[in-house]
């Protein structure tokens, strides 16, 4: 079958309606022009006269895309109904009408915008008379995809018609600069803005001289006069009067304000008026439309009004890039600038863009909620990005509470600041200073979560917010800049623990550190870019305060980039400090597995000497046996740190008392060492009850020696590896000589080890 019924979209489904819509259509892949080859280009040509009229712009390029060919019989209609993106780019709908024999009556083509409607009839021929010669002739008409639409009811005949989605090519470059420059909304805006300007750069606009301004804020909102989906909803697919907007605010003022995109939603909720026990959700898709009415069986109407409240989403900036910083308060009635004719920023009675009906929900009763959008277009100056940002929060007096998502908002800045840098303003530098101070003051709810650095092992640039930002520093910032990165990096910061009843009970002290390779590479473009003698000993001192025996890897791989940079003398020194911060921890074997490879390879491109110098220190750290210990300084428990302190010790056994939560809580504990190695300690708990408070007996085993007994055997392989290496220097055959002249070897080694150790009863 070549044709079928069209349907329409309702909600998440396309469903078969006549009421709505009658007619038949053929998808494009079946419609072939075999009596006209050129039909398709003629077609094109015909596109970009109609995007010229609808962008004013004569620079756009666009493709116009067969969606649909449409048969409509007498009879043939379809209510009013917006169409939204059918595929990327898309911004606007051309339909072509082609003749039939004998043409058609009835059948007006009515187009709404806002408060502007547009027909095409026999009675409005100055716009385009689609009743004209219908037999012989044929017709278009072009709109945005946005625009409310419907095709009145065929009186007689049949009309059959053509659906192209009008795709754009290239993004809309908008009005020359010269037009911009010289057009009477240039100056307007000026004219307005500028007071506005100065009289914010004041501490408190509401304290200013300018009467007229006391009840604007930092921002200012636009609505926008078409409508954007969240898929759209972006700067260069802005459409019609809204590119000229863009362009205008963006250059007037010396280019002094940033601009941003988002939605803002309007919810009512209410009580329907008719109950069907079903629940709907009418979202906002292709081809749809929430209108009131008929929605599967039952008339969806609110009666009555409970709570009405605004919220904004999806926030851009001007170089499309989605913010994540939803959700976000806008204060319609100080910040949002509306226009000479608006009464509002939605018009009262119309439909809703988006409904969700529930009916009886056990003793629930049924709800109604309405979503009505705007797309906004909000400006502020560049100088109050920073801060504007930061201080965003939900006011108390809000109908609901938003929580914030805590340092979200420091990716974006970012992004504003590298933008900053790009285009050369001279703000750029207050930007990096106020984000910093930002970052000093929050740096827990930016790097801190769960008794850890939420960055570690990171290996997304993109995505690292500690090397973002000391990237940012050493590109748009200065020395002191870098510096006080750094100097962040290496702070002890102290967190507040507290027990089951809520009372302070410990604190626990972390780091910001050097947690993943990401890092790494900043700090070695921060040190070439303003030399070791400037940053070093800021380096060093990272490296001397961060948790060595955690992440040793992390600065093999700093001395590693440094040597890729070119930097030979700073990887030396860098990969000494770091040999000799790991070495100097208990059973530093557990975790220099990563570090040592490091090592090995950044050994094989340095100098001679340097190389000799770093391969006797790793011989003389892998050689020898470990000697007993009951230390387990790798030992992770941070919800019990004087456990975890005990593990770490010198001690074989002890008794935590007065377990908090009593019994049960003090069996928990004793059921977590169950005589398994993890976590980096290994023992086995018992719980008791003394007096009134519960306690649990620790006891170590001595299996975690073992463990690391067996991981110093594996590394022998790699010390016989590292020997061979040096061969050529001598270093490794003097090695050789000692072992041969009486130095035990190392199985000789690991079982005087074992027979060293204790046995636990």
């Amino acid at each position: 079958m070549v044709s079928k019924q069209a349907p329409h979209g309702r909600g998440l489904n396309t469903v078969l309606d006549t009421t709505v819509r009658s007619a038949w259509q053929v998808d494009a892949f079946k419609v072939t022009f075999p009596n006209d080859p050129d039909f398709l280009t003629r077609v094109q040509r015909i596109a970009d006269r109609a995007v010229k009229v609808l962008e004013g712009n004569n620079e756009v390029q666009v493709e116009a895309n067969l969606y649909k060919l449409l048969f409509y019989e007498a009879g043939g209609h379809f209510k009013m109904h917006r169409d939204t993106e059918k595929e990327p780019g898309m911004f606007a709908t051309l339909i072509v009408q082609l003749p039939t024999e004998g043409g058609y009556e009835g059948g007006a083509l009515v187009v709404n915008q806002e408060t502007w409607s547009c027909k095409y009839n026999a009675g409005s021929s100055h716009i385009g008379c689609f009743q004209e010669n219908t037999s012989t002739a044929f017709h278009y008409a072009a709109f945005f995809a946005d625009c409310r639409h419907t095709l009145r009811r065929i009186t007689a005949g049949t009309r059959l018609c053509l659906s192209f989605n009008l795709v754009r090519r290239t993004s809309n470059g908008g009005p020359k600069m010269e037009q911009i420059l010289h057009s009477p909304m240039f100056r307007d805006v000026e004219a307005v803005l500028r007071p506005w300007l100065e009289a914010i750069d004041e501490d408190d606009a509401e304290k200013s001289s300018h009467e007229n301004l006391k009840f604007f804020r930092n921002k200012l909102a636009i609505p926008l006069q078409h409508k954007y989906t969240p898929s759209n909803l972006k700067f260069s697919r802005l459409k019609g009067e809204d590119v000229t907007l863009f362009h205008v605010l963006a250059n007037c003022l010396d280019r002094h304000l940033d601009l941003h995109l988002c939605l803002l939603t309007k919810h009512q909720v209410g009580q329907p008026e008719v109950d069907n026990g079903i629940i709907i959700r009418i979202v906002w898709n292709e081809g749809h439309s929430a209108a009131r009415g008929k929605q599967a069986g039952g008339c969806i109407t609110m009666e009555s009004m409970e709570a009405e409240w605004v919220e904004t989403s999806d926030w851009v900036d001007v170089d499309d890039h989605r913010l994540p910083i939803f959700p976000w308060y806008l204060d319609t009635e100080k910040e949002v600038v509306l226009g000479k004719d608006e009464n509002g920023l939605f018009v009262n009675g119309e439909d809703p863009d988006e409904l969700q009906y529930e009916g009886y929900w056990g003793n629930e009763g049924p709800t109604l909620e309405y979503f009505y959008h705007r797309a906004m277009m909000v400006v502020w100056p560049k100088t109050k990005t920073v801060p504007t940002i930061i201080a965003e929060r939900r006011p108390n007096n809000a109908p609901f509470s938003w929580k914030f998502p805590e340092g979200a908002e420091v990716p974006s800045l970012i992004n504003f600041v590298e933008r900053l840098k790009k285009n050369k303003e001279p703000c750029v530098r207050l930007a990096v200073s106020q984000l910093l101070a930002h970052c000093e003051r929050a740096y827990e709810a930016i790097w801190r979560k769960r008794d850890r650095c939420v960055e570690s092992g990171c290996t997304d640039m993109s995505k690292c917010v500690s090397s973002r930002l000391l990237n940012m520093c050493v590109v748009a910032g200065d020395l002191a800049d870098t510096l006080r990165v750094l100097k962040l990096y290496s702070e002890i910061f102290q967190e507040q623990k507290y027990d089951s009843n809520g009372r302070p009970s410990h604190t626990v002290p972390w780091f910001i550190g050097l947690r993943s390779k990401c890092v790494a590479k900043s700090i070695a473009a921060a040190v070439h870019a303003h030399g070791w003698a400037a940053c070093g000993e800021a380096v060093l001192r990272l490296l001397q305060k961060d948790r060595v025996r955690e992440e040793g890897e992390y600065y093999g791989q700093l001395a590693l980039e440094l040597e890729q940079l070119g930097r030979h003398s700073e990887a030396f020194v860098v990969a000494n400090k770091a040999l000799k911060l790991v070495t100097s921890s208990m059973t530093p074997l557990q975790s220099s597995s990563e570090l040592l490879k490091i090592l090995v390879k950044l050994m094989m491109s340095m100098s001679t000497e340097c190389r000799k110098e770093l391969g006797s220190k790793l011989l003389q750290w892998l050689g020898p046996a470990p000697e007993f210990c009951w230390n387990q300084p790798f030992a992770h428990l941070p919800r019990h740190p004087t456990v975890e302190a005990f593990l770490r010790g010198s001690h074989e056994s002890f008794t935590y008392e007065n377990v908090p939560g009593c019994l049960p809580e003090a069996r928990k504990l004793a059921q977590v060492f169950d005589g398994r190695y993890k976590n980096g300690y290994c023992a086995i708990g018992r719980e008791g009850v003394s007096g009134s408070g519960a306690y649990c007996v620790i006891k170590k085993s001595r299996d975690g020696f073992q463990h690391v007994l067996d991981y110093w055997e594996r590394q022998q392989e790699q010390v016989r590896e590292l020997r061979h290496e040096f061969r050529g220097s001598g270093l490794g055959a003097r090695e050789e000589r000692e072992t041969s002249d009486g130095s035990e070897s190392s199985d000789t080694q690991a079982k005087r080890a074992v027979q060293k150790t204790p046995k636990i009863v």
